[in-house]
C-alpha cells in the first residue's frame, strides 16, 4: 500500500492519463506481490517457474476460479475509483444569478 501511496504521489502533477496508467500498475504490482507470495508460502504450487505461473495465472489446481480473473476484475476496479476520484476533484462551474431573482428561503 505505501509503493501504490507513493506511486500516486509521484505521479500526481502528470495528469489523468498517467494516474489511470498507475492505477493499472499498482493492480498488477499488487498481484505480482501477493500472488508470489502465496507461491512461496502455500505448499499446494510447486516451488519453480512453472509453480510460479500457475499461481499467477491460473490460481491452485481445481480452483474454479483463475487468478487472472482477479487482475482483471482488480485493474477494472482500480481504473474506476481512480477516474471517480478525479472527476470528484474537478472544479464545479459557478452558474451566474440571473438579474431580478432572488434566491429561496
Amino acid at each position: 500500500f505505501a509503493l501504490t501511496f507513493q506511486l500516486g504521489r509521484a505521479w500526481r502533477p502528470s495528469g489523468v492519463v498517467a494516474m489511470l496508467g498507475g492505477a493499472v500498475v499498482a493492480a498488477v504490482v499488487f498481484h505480482l506481490v501477493t500472488n508470489g507470495a502465496a507461491w512461496l508460502g502455500s505448499p499446494l504450487y510447486p516451488k519453480s517457474p512453472a509453480g510460479l505461473w500457475q499461481s499467477l495465472w491460473a490460481g491452485p489446481a481445481g480452483s474454479p476460479i483463475p487468478s487472472w480473473l482477479f487482475l482483471r476484475n482488480m485493474v477494472a476496479a482500480n481504473l474506476l475509483f481512480t477516474a471517480a476520484i478525479l472527476l470528484a476533484r474537478l472544479p464545479i462551474p459557478r452558474v451566474a444569478a440571473t438579474p431580478g431573482l432572488t434566491p429561496a428561503r
